[in-house]
Parts: structure tokens; sequence; C-alpha cells
């Protein structure tokens, strides 16, 4: 291996120096003069106990900053591990994020990991970094000193500095100090890249956004039908036998809906299929408000939007809501007793129009309460008028196909 190393130096070399990529010989500043230093002796780390250098291994040699490493096999047709090996080689010598400078004037480190001694940081001085990398990085050290010339900013002695960094961590050379806390300064981070503009087209506003899904049984109903209170209204008790929850089941009465809303919050669409129901028996179908098992008010009668009994004849329901649904529906009850069924959802938030609370009177607010989990289907017959005879709680589509 060291073999083979010192025949691959010799013509990595020699191509360099074809390309005139590598300085003339003998010292030509003190750039230079550094790099003839570092290869006649290693500068030790006067301060701290240092890592050894590399221990020797099967298959891999190391000679004067080159290093071969033969010890890994990858197949032709391995094309992942190929991609992992480019990538491996085409990574960058040093994080820049992890470099800053110190309050003193020195140039610091972050490690990636700490030290068993608790070390997150190295701390070096230019001068430092420079002796401890001329021999290693004389090619990078000579590209980017001419590109810091002809380029304005730090961009070229910034590469300068990150190669030197590599060097110093890669064989331990030149008075650098070791830090258990970071500089001051190193906690800093850079300023963060100004995001590009979004690309915005208000006309999607008409596509569908939220979706909610719901799955209507009986036994999500409040109650039997047979414990209706004897204070509801005629209107809203029922006027054929009814079955209970397990008999409901049974004959196959259940449902599958979905409430989606328009981006822009204009406007929503229902959409509900219906099985094992008699749709001549069917005469009221709502969204309500309400947490599961609670009898809450109608938000939205699909009555004052469309024929209910047309729309809903062949088991399948479909609709578009808009505010004027919803506010007709909050204004369709008259009487105390009658109005309280049809009185709206409320607002749970402060409003600048007084103390009063403010009902939901627009797609928006349906959309708000949707989000909280507080909307639900109920599907009403002549026989299960007042509690209903299917329910089915909205929830997010995504969560409720789980």
């Amino acid at each position: 291996m060291e073999r083979l190393l010192r025949v691959v130096r010799h013509r990595v070399l020699r191509l360099l120096d074809k390309r005139g990529t590598l300085p003339a010989q003998g010292p030509e500043d003190a750039l230079l003069a550094y790099q003839a230093h570092s290869l006649q002796q290693r500068l030790r780390w006067p301060e701290v106990d240092v890592r050894p250098p590399p221990s020797k291994q099967p298959r891999c040699a190391f000679l004067e900053g080159f290093s071969l490493h033969a010890n890994t096999h990858l197949h032709a047709n391995d094309r992942q591990g190929l991609e992992r090996l480019c990538r491996h080689g085409a990574r960058g010598a040093l994080a820049l994020e992890r470099l800053s400078r110190a309050e003193d004037g020195r140039i610091a480190y972050r490690m990636k990991r700490p030290l068993p001694n608790g070390t997150t940081h190295l701390l070096f001085t230019g001068l430092e970094l420079l002796r401890c990398g001329g021999s290693y990085f004389r090619r990078c050290f000579r590209t980017d000193r001419v590109g810091a010339q002809q380029r304005s900013g730090q961009g070229g002695s910034m590469r300068i500095v990150r190669d030197a960094f590599l060097c110093a961590v890669l064989i331990g050379g030149g008075g650098v100090a070791w830090a258990k806390e970071p500089p001051e300064s190193a906690k800093t981070t850079r300023p963060a890249a100004t995001p590009t503009s979004p690309v915005l087209d208000p006309s999607k506003g008409t596509e569908v956004g939220m979706v909610f899904e719901s799955w209507l049984t009986p036994h999500q109903e409040g109650d039997e039908e047979a414990n209706t209170p004897s204070s509801v209204p005629k209107q809203f008790r029922s006027q054929t036998p009814s079955l209970s929850r397990a008999e409901r089941e049974a004959a196959g009465h259940r449902g599958h809906g979905q409430l989606r809303f328009s981006k822009d919050l204009s406007r929503a669409w229902v959409d509900v299929k219906i099985e094992g129901v008699n749709t001549a028996e069917i005469n009221m179908f709502h969204i309500h408000c309400g947490k599961p098992g609670i009898l809450g008010p109608i938000l939205v009668d699909f009555a004052v939007a469309t024929d209910l009994k047309s729309n809903i004849a062949d088991g399948m329901f479909s609709v578009e809501i808009r505010n004027e649904h919803i506010v007709k529906t909050t204004e369709h009850g008259h009487g105390s007793v009658i109005g309280a069924f049809t009185m709206g959802c409320i607002i749970p938030s402060p409003s600048l129009s007084g103390a009063k609370p403010t009902k939901v009177l627009t797609v928006a607010g349906m959309a708000q309460m949707a989000q909280s989990g507080d909307l639900y289907f109920n599907l009403h017959t002549t026989g299960q008028t007042y509690y209903g005879d299917i329910r089915g709680q909205l929830l997010p589509a995504e969560k409720a196909t789980r």
C-alpha cells in the first residue's frame, strides 16, 4: 500500500506541476517558508495532550499529506454505495457555519462532537493555522491566495482558513488552544439567508382546501328517541314508531359524508351517501355544532339550501353551502322554544360588536368550528325526529380514514 501511495503521490504532484498549480522551487514568501518548515518537523501541541496520529490499518497508508484507503469494497453494480462514496469524496473539508472569530481575535472552530474531556472549540491564531497547514495544502493555499487577491470581500481568505483548519484537525500541529466553553462570538450565528418570494396565485382560492369526513351511525346519537323530553315542541317530536339504536344498526342504517371547504372559505360542499334508511321518511338533515354525545344547536339546515326530499331521494345528497344559508338557518326559528334549536353556534371569542355573544354566520366561522371538532351531521326521520336516526362527528379526513 505504501509503495502504491508513493506512485500516486509522485504522479499527482507531477500532474499539478505540469499544469502550473504548484509553487516554484524554493520559498517565495513567508507562507512558503512555513510550508517548508512544516515539512521538516512536526510542530507540537505544548498546552494539551493530543490524540495520536491515525493508527496503521490493513490496506491503508499515509504519506506526506496523502492517504490511500483500500479497506472498503464496492461492487460495480452497487449504485447506492458508489453514490455514498462520491458524496463522501465531494464533501467540504470544513463546515463554515462552525467557524467564527473569538473576542481576542483568534479563530474559533466549534467541533461537531465534544471531546471526552469536554472540549467544544479549537482556538487558533492565523499564523498558527498557516504553520500547521502549509505542507498539506500547497495547492489549495496557492490557488486560494490568488483568488483572494482577485476578488473583493473575504471569500478567498475564508477558503484558506477553511483548509488550514482541516490540516489542524488531521495532523494536530501548531499551538492550538482548547476551550470547553465556546467563545462569546462563536455563539452567534450568521444572519439567515433572505427567503425566496413565494409563488402567489389568488385564483386558486376557489379550489378545495380543508376536507372533513364523517361516518354516520345510530350509536353516535345522544340517546334513545323514547327518552325525548316532554318540553320538546311538536315540530321536533317523532310522528311514527321509533326504533332503538341497536335495531337501526341491525337494519343497516348508516352513512358516509364529507364536508369540503374552498381555500378562500367562501363556500363549502357537502356530499353524503345514506344506506338502510327509507329516504321517504327523512324529514330533516342538518349540520349541528356540539361535541360528541352533545345535542347541539343547528348551524346549517339543508332545507334552506336545497329541496331536501328530491336531493336525497336516491340515497345520495350533495349541496353547496354559502354564508346566506347559515344566516337563514340562524334566523329561521321563531319563539323562545323553537328558536333554541336554530339559534346558531356561538363563537367563543371576544367581539368588538358588544358583550352579547357572536354567532357563526359565515363559512369561515363554520370551518373554525370544524377544526375544533365541534360539528356533526345529523339525519332525522319521522320515527327519530328529536335525537336523530344516524349521526356522524366531522373529523379531518386524514384522521377519519386511519
